[in-house]
């Protein structure tokens, strides 16, 4: 392989598409460098620069680092690995390995995983099927923490040497630790991680529901659908009380009027208001009457309250990541834009999460914004 971009790849099919259980972009990558017998940072090295200069910022190393999950979500490096290997390997539909068929409804921010996840039981599965592991759309999520089908917490390190592992692997096959070696399908030691809770187990169902519901009606992701669908549910819920649907579901009557006139809305947040009223997340964007499916629907996750009780059923453990992800990137951000950007009412995030924003305003008092440079006055002439 040389690094000429008229050359073609092998034509690899994708697994999966059209069903909860696609495979993710950055797992087609993979697979296609074994299928190449070539190390993937040898295809990547040989693909990035000129079939994606255009973002600017592309490397071999922003490839194999943590912006690596980028391609598996709605945004510019989706949209551009996808179009490129599209063309490189004759196989059409590659779009539909990410969350580009609802990048008009969720929101990029907070919707990929900081860290790669698997499922060892379902690898073992794989391999014993295919003779090969690959990683699923699903588990990019941020919102999915368990494997659905299994019932188990996902991994995110090597049970052997304990690292994270990269989303593109230098040269090692899916299925096997990038630093050692150690065949991932092991899993953690039994008694690491504790049953995921019923509504991770159903949030990981409804996930999957929805990348297959993304493909079969791409059309029907749309942000008016959303719109619709919300103005609806808060009428029949509450007469159109937007701050009291807002506090049935746990967030700002803000949120819940972007939701509403907008029809954006972040993933975790779909995920937590379908469960509050009843609904499976693609249910919304179908064709039938929301009224007829939210009375007589038995899709509220096992163990919730009863519909119509003011209650909160946000995961807290999870906003507690997006808060310090929010305030790692921007240190100096004030309060008021961070709890907007999680949907959450100030006073109930200083609540719930005291420590964190303790330790937060602990060190922006350490660490101050330093001071704004004073305009130059120009000297008269």
């Amino acid at each position: 392989m040389t690094g000429r971009t008229s050359e073609r790849l092998w034509p690899v099919p994708a697994i999966g598409i059209g069903t909860p259980r696609v495979e993710s972009l950055s797992s087609y990558l993979v697979r296609l460098s074994c299928a190449h017998a070539i190390p993937t940072r040898v295809l990547v090295a040989h693909t990035f620069p000129e079939l994606l200069g255009e973002l600017g910022h592309v490397v071999e190393r922003a490839a194999h680092g943590r912006r690596g999950v980028w391609m598996n979500g709605a945004g510019l490096w989706a949209r551009k690995v996808s179009e490129a290997f599209e063309t490189l390997t004759s196989q059409e539909g590659l779009r539909r390995l990410t969350m580009l068929p609802w990048r008009g409804v969720l929101f990029p921010r907070s919707l990929l995983a900081p860290v790669r996840r698997w499922c060892p039981d379902c690898y073992a599965e794989m391999r014993r099927e295919r003779g090969e592991c690959w990683d699923l759309l699903v588990w990019s999520l941020a919102a999915v923490r368990c494997c659905a089908r299994h019932r188990k917490a996902l991994d995110d390190r090597c049970p052997r040497c304990g690292r994270e592992q990269p989303w593109l692997s230098s040269d090692t096959a899916l299925g096997r630790c990038a630093v050692c070696g150690e065949d991932l399908a092991t899993g953690q030691p039994s008694g690491c991680h504790a049953e995921p809770a019923p509504f991770q187990v159903w949030c990981a169902d409804v996930c999957g529901e929805m990348l297959a519901f993304g493909v079969a009606s791409e059309e029907a992701c749309d942000a008016s659908r959303l719109s619709g669908a919300v103005a609806g549910i808060v009428d029949l819920f509450d007469g159109g009380n937007v701050s009291a649907f807002a506090r049935r579901v746990g967030v700002t009557p803000n949120a819940v009027r972007h939701w509403r006139d907008v029809g954006t809305i972040h993933l975790d947040l779909l995920l937590v208001m379908c469960g509050c009223v009843g609904l499976r997340p693609v249910e919304p964007f179908g064709d039938r009457d929301l009224a007829a499916v939210v009375r007589f629907s038995g899709s509220t996750p096992a163990g919730s309250a009863v519909r119509g009780t003011r209650w909160v059923r946000r995961d807290w453990d999870e906003v507690g990541l997006q808060f310090e992800e929010c305030v790692r990137e921007n240190p100096s951000v004030p309060f008021k834009e961070v709890a907007a950007t999680l949907g959450v009412n100030e006073a109930l995030l200083r609540e719930r999460l005291r420590d964190r924003v303790s330790a937060w305003a602990a060190r922006k008092r350490k660490n101050p914004a330093p001071p704004k440079k004073a305009k130059v006055q120009p000297a008269d002439s």
